[in-house]
């Protein structure tokens, strides 16, 4: 009790007291109950130079219109599995599409923002056609960049080989490059 009448009196109290609610509520040191797509994950994942995307990305897509990039480099997954397994913990699943208010462009630029803060991954895109707003994403195999796409406004995984004879049959214009404009 004497410490603190002399800290109080020469003004250090409230300093200190300052210190142990900052050190306590410092961001990011304590992650107790928040849901597990808020807990940073760190990923293993190639980087990948911003060329490297935009020109592997056009030459599987020669009709794209605008690719407007961002960062000069993004970390790439190396599976088609670890992609799932992030499209799995997303909470965008939970989340009720509401036309206008939000709707498939809204779900689109949520879902690649939740997995840049969860997975530090930067490299999940969204696309905008005429008529819909989804994500692309490339996964590195072996050093080839394999584009896929990504509907996350359905409550089911839906994961679609870029060019893919499913993703044509399926999607109709709706999953359309051509005079698209993606961002990263």
């Amino acid at each position: 009790m004497r410490i603190l009448v002399k800290l109080a009196r020469i003004g250090l109290l409230s300093i200190g007291i300052l210190v142990i609610v900052c050190v306590v509520a410092a961001p990011g040191t304590v992650e107790l109950n928040k849901p597990e797509w808020q807990q940073k994950v760190l990923t293993s994942g190639t980087i990948v130079t911003a060329e490297r995307m935009v020109e592997s990305l056009k030459s599987v897509a020669p009709d794209l219109d605008t690719v407007k990039v961002f960062d000069r480099q993004y970390r790439v997954l190396g599976t088609k599995q670890l992609l799932y397994d992030v499209m799995g913990k997303s909470p965008t699943d939970s989340l009720t599409f509401q036309p206008e208010n939000f709707d498939c462009d809204h779900f689109a630029r949520l879902f690649s923002s939740l997995v840049m803060v969860r997975w530090g991954l930067n490299s999940v895109g969204t696309v905008y056609n005429d008529s819909h707003a989804f994500n692309i994403a490339p996964v590195n195999k072996s050093g080839e960049l394999t584009w896929y796409v990504i509907s996350p406004q359905r409550k089911e995984e839906y994961l679609w080989k870029l060019g893919s004879k499913d993703l044509d049959t399926f999607a109709f214009s709706a999953f359309d490059l051509k005079d698209a404009l993606i961002v990263f």
